[in-house]
């Protein structure tokens, strides 16, 4: 389930996956999700919320590059501290993620 609401050049963008299948996938990759419906115009953090996904305390956030058409999760360990996560941190068929991030468009 996902959907998008644009207002002039800002885009809010909310979405729930559910039993989320990364078979063929390869495990040491980032996870991201594809298919946003505008380009963004700088980088952009939102919120999300995870079922069964396999990280330690820290913070998670979904993440779009500037410039991008897609999501990525960035692992916040410290303030200068980041990593993107990968696939095999999402458990093929049990893995679950609601985010909604709001980014800018030209």
């Amino acid at each position: 389930v996902s959907k998008y609401t644009k207002v002039g050049n800002l885009v809010q963008v909310y979405c729930n996956i559910f039993n989320i299948n990364t078979s063929g996938l390869t495990a040491s990759n980032d996870f991201h999700i594809r298919g946003l419906p505008f380009t963004a115009s700088a980088e952009a953090y939102g919120t999300c919320n995870f079922n069964g996904y396999s990280y330690p305390t820290w913070i998670v956030q979904p993440r779009i590059p500037s410039g991008g058409v897609y999501i990525t999760f960035t692992e916040i360990f410290s303030s200068s501290a980041r990593a993107t996560a990968n696939v095999n941190q999402f458990p093929s068929g049990t893995a679950g993620v609601y985010f909604t991030i709001t980014y800018q468009t030209t």
